[in-house]
């Protein structure tokens, strides 16, 4: 999903999936899947629609 709203927003960044419990704990996410912009946690708990991940990205 957020390979897919990179592209369609025209943006050429890497991206980071964090799949070990440690690190998910870490950054305070408790209801994994997850979606983390610039350290905050945009949407937690569910796989967001590609539209979702865009808007989080455009509000970031």
């Amino acid at each position: 999903m957020v390979d897919e709203a990179l592209t369609k927003l025209g943006i050429n960044d890497d991206f980071e999936i964090i799949g070990d419990i440690p690190s998910i704990v870490k950054h305070g996410i408790l209801n994994p899947p997850a979606l983390m912009i610039n350290g905050v946690v945009k949407i937690s708990g569910r796989v967001p629609t590609v539209k979702e991940v865009i808007d989080a990205i455009q509000q970031a």
